[in-house]
C-alpha cells in the first residue's frame, strides 16, 4: 500500500470500546466470552501497528475487569465503570486527553476478521484526506477513522457508535467509505454472528478457542449450511428480510445464480434515531401480526428455499423492551427459554418452518451473508475471492 500520505499534526490513536451491563443468562455469558476474545485479538493487531509506528497509542475503554487484565502488552486501559457512562462523552474526553489528531474508533467485537491491512486502509485514507471520516458502513459504521480529532470536541457526540459517522459528517468532515467486503462488514453482535464466524479462516487464536465451547453454535451452523446450499444452487431461492443493503445483494447477483427474494426496510434505524423515538414501522411485522407466525412461515416456505431474517426490525416494530437473553435465545431457536410470549411463538414457528430459517441482526443479512457467499465461491471457484 502507498505510504506517502501527509504526516498528521498530532498522534494517531486507536480507541476500542467494549463494555456493558451484567449478563442475565448463560447465552449472554457465552457471547460475552466470545466478544472478549475478539477484542483481545483485535488489540493484538492494533498493538502491532503501534510497534511499526502506524499508530501512536492503543486504548481499550472498558468496565470489565477480566478483559482489562488480559490485554496484550502495549495496550492502555481506561476504566469506564460508573452509573452514568455516555459513549460520546467518553470518546470526546479520551480524544482531548490524548490529543489525538487521527482517531481510529471501533467496538471490541467490530473487526473479528480485520488484519493489519484493513486497519492500514482506514488510517491511510484518513491521513490522505484532510477533514474526513472513513467508515465501513454508510448507515451505521462499526469501524471508523477521522481527523482532526478536534472535530469530536466541537459537537455533542451520540450515546452509541451507530450515529457517530452522521454526526461527524454533519460537522463538515468528508465521508469516505471503505471498499465493501465480508471482512470489512462482519462484526459480532448476536449468537448468529458467532455461529457464522465459527470455522472461518482468518480469526485470531483467542477467538477460535472461544468459539469451541457453546453448545448452541452447532445447530445454528447446520441451518447456515442449508442456506449455503441454496446459495450454491442453480435455481434456489433465498429470502432476505430486514436491513438488507444493496452492496451485498449486488455481490450475490454478480457471482451466484440463486434467486433472491428481498424485503429491505428500516436501514439506519438506530443511527437515524428511529428506534429511540419509537418510529420503526415494519411492513413484514404488520403482515406477521395480521396472519400469525405459523401462517407467515408456511407462506414464506412456499416462496423460498431458505431465509435469513434480521429480526431487530421486527422487535423494534413491536415496541417492547426485549431482554438481551430473549433476543439471543430467539436467534438460536430456543423458544422455550423466552419469557415474552409473542417472541416465543415467532421463534418456535421459525425454528419449525419447512424452510431453513436463521434469525439474527443486521450482520446476518449484510456482512454475514457476504461471508456465506464467499464460502460458496471458494468451493465453486477457488480463485474468485
Amino acid at each position: 500500500m502507498k505510504t506517502d500520505a501527509p504526516v498528521p499534526t498530532g498522534p494517531a490513536v486507536a480507541f476500542v470500546f467494549e463494555g456493558g451491563g451484567q449478563v442475565q443468562s448463560e447465552i449472554e455469558a457465552d457471547l460475552r466470552r466470545i466478544r472478549h476474545a475478539v477484542a483481545l485479538d483485535t488489540l493484538q493487531v492494533l498493538v502491532g501497528l503501534r510497534r511499526t509506528g502506524e499508530l501512536d497509542r492503543v486504548l481499550l475503554v472498558t468496565d470489565r475487569d477480566e478483559l482489562a487484565r488480559a490485554v496484550p502488552d502495549g495496550t492502555e486501559v481506561e476504566d469506564s465503570t460508573g452509573p452514568s457512562f455516555h459513549y460520546g462523552d467518553a470518546l470526546a474526553a479520551q480524544i482531548r486527553r490524548t490529543g489525538a489528531h487521527l482517531a481510529l474508533v471501533l467496538g471490541g467485537a467490530a473487526a473479528p476478521l480485520y488484519g493489519p491491512e484493513e486497519f492500514r486502509r482506514f488510517l491511510y485514507l484518513a491521513r490522505q484526506t484532510p477533514r474526513s471520516v472513513v467508515q465501513n458502513n454508510p448507515q451505521s459504521p462499526d469501524v471508523l477513522a477521522f481527523s482532526p480529532g478536534a472535530a469530536a470536541a466541537a459537537v455533542a457526540l451520540p450515546d452509541s457508535d451507530n450515529a457517530l459517522g452522521h454526526v461527524l459528517s454533519n460537522q463538515g468532515l468528508r465521508r469516505l467509505l471503505i471498499e465493501n467486503s465480508a471482512r470489512v462488514n462482519f462484526d459480532i453482535d448476536t449468537p448468529s454472528d458467532a455461529a457464522l464466524l465459527a470455522g472461518e479462516p482468518g480469526t485470531g487464536s483467542r477467538t477460535r478457542a472461544a468459539l469451541q465451547g457453546p453448545d448452541w453454535i452447532a445447530p445454528v451452523r447446520r441451518r447456515l449450511e442449508a442456506v449455503e446450499a441454496v446459495l450454491a444452487g442453480e435455481a434456489g431461492e433465498l429470502a432476505l428480510i430486514g436491513r438488507v443493503g444493496p452492496p451485498v445483494t449486488g455481490y450475490l447477483n454478480m457471482h451466484l445464480r440463486c434467486r433472491l427474494r428481498v424485503f429491505s426496510e428500516e436501514r439506519g434505524m438506530r443511527a437515524l434515531g428511529r428506534v429511540a423515538a419509537g418510529q420503526v414501522v415494519s411492513f413484514m411485522g404488520r403482515l406477521l401480526d395480521a396472519v400469525g407466525p405459523d401462517l407467515y412461515f408456511e407462506s414464506l416456505s412456499g416462496c423460498a428455499d431458505a431465509a435469513l431474517f434480521d429480526t431487530r426490525v421486527l422487535l423494534a416494530h413491536w415496541r417492547h423492551a426485549f431482554s438481551d437473553a430473549d433476543r439471543f435465545y430467539s436467534d438460536v431457536g430456543r423458544a422455550e427459554a423466552i419469557g415474552e410470549p409473542r417472541l416465543a411463538a415467532f421463534t418456535a414457528a421459525a425454528r419449525d418452518a419447512a424452510l431453513p430459517t436463521v434469525l439474527g441482526g443486521h450482520t446476518l443479512v449484510y456482512g454475514g451473508l457476504w461471508l456465506l457467499a464467499d464460502r460458496v465461491l471458494r468451493r465453486l471457484q477457488p480463485h474468485a475471492t
